[in-house]
């Protein structure tokens, strides 16, 4: 009977969580060049610019940022939207940062080299707690590049999943 009081003990004392994804994803059209050159990847991808997690798709809709226990980056894809024929060779090296009002501007997610292929998973920098993050009112996540511009204009995704615990009370 004692075990089962402390073990009943140890339940109630731990608060419940609830663990689900939060997806998001930005766009940005690299400028082409017909000869090569410099490239010119705009930092900021459409979509990902003041960004609010509770407003994306995954998001549990009763649970409120001041229930976060826990973020992280569960997957990130970079990927090749048009033309067709253009793969991600034309990238040397391309890293994602995060930043949030009162928080450092710190990477998250990167590459190199790059693949010839149209789509990718980054790697992740080392399992990164993001939760204040997640909790700030606005994230907005910007691009850095290295590689040649790409002979024509290139529309590229980058796609990210968040893995977020919140308590359930």
């Amino acid at each position: 009977m004692r075990l089962v009081r402390i073990g009943l003990a140890a339940l109630c004392a731990c608060t419940p969580t609830l663990a689900f994804d939060v997806d998001a994803a930005g766009t940005a059209v690299v400028p082409g060049n017909p000869i090569g050159g410099v490239l010119n990847l705009p930092p900021s991808l459409g979509g990902f610019g003041n960004l609010d997690l509770t407003t994306q798709t995954g998001f549990y809709g009763a649970q409120s940022k001041d229930r976060i226990t826990d973020a992280r980056v569960e997957r990130f894809t970079l990927r090749v939207l048009s033309p067709a024929t253009q793969n991600l060779s034309f990238f040397t090296s391309v890293a994602f940062l995060i930043e949030a009002p009162g928080l450092p501007r710190v990477q998250f997610a990167h590459l190199q080299p790059m693949p010839a292929a149209t789509a990718t998973d980054l790697t992740l920098d080392g399992g990164l707690d993001l939760t204040p993050y997640a909790k700030a009112p606005t994230i907005t996540i910007t691009a850095s590049a290295t590689g040649t511009a790409p002979r024509q204009d290139t529309q590229i995704e980058a796609a990210v999943t968040f893995r977020i615990d919140a308590a359930i009370f």
